[in-house]
């Protein structure tokens, strides 16, 4: 056999590893994740920071009387800083407490499908167990039957049972084989 189980816990990781019913759920509760660090992002503070730097490279006299060379300075740095701070964004709070809602519910959906999974893994390895002892006890059976057919077939061939109780105990091996 391909995939031959040695535990029930060994059972539990491959149901968790493999089935695709788990991994979609871990990719929604990936998903719910960000959106609600998407919804938060709005009530927080932003700093916004540029900088720039001008060289000009062509430079000359200035056509104008009293002015000099252009430009002067020939280097020019510039640089700015601004943070915004929202005060009052209720908004944006009643869309992270949503998304947050809609995590814990995303969670749960997930562990209902891990407790669903788990349950029909366990269903099948019940009924596999099951299948298999009902497989031996039939084999036993049939031993069994067979053994005793033979048995009596002795006993009539010395004369201690007649052709009917040969027959019956043939039709109640027959019983069985099926």
């Amino acid at each position: 056999p391909a995939h031959v189980l040695s535990s029930w816990q060994d059972a539990l990781r491959q149901v968790r590893d493999q089935s695709v019913s788990m991994r979609i759920a871990r990719a929604n509760v990936l998903q719910a994740e960000g959106v609600m660090r998407q919804a938060l992002a709005p009530a927080l503070p932003q700093l916004l920071g540029t900088a720039g730097v001008t060289k000009y490279l062509i430079k000359g006299d200035s056509a104008f009387q009293g002015v000099g060379r252009i430009p002067d300075p020939s280097l020019i740095w510039s640089a700015q800083l601004g943070l915004t701070v929202p005060l009052f964004r209720p908004s944006a709070w009643y869309n992270y407490g949503s998304a947050k809602e809609a995590l814990e519910a995303t969670k749960l959906t997930t562990k209902e499908t891990e407790r669903q999974l788990v349950a029909g893994v366990a269903d099948l390895i019940v009924s596999v167990v099951t299948a298999e002892r009902l497989a031996e006890v039939s084999r036993s059976s049939l031993k069994a039957a067979l053994a005793t057919v033979d048995l009596t077939k002795r006993r009539a061939a010395l004369g201690a049972s007649n052709t009917l109780d040969v027959l019956r105990v043939e039709g109640e091996a027959s019983l069985s084989r099926s």
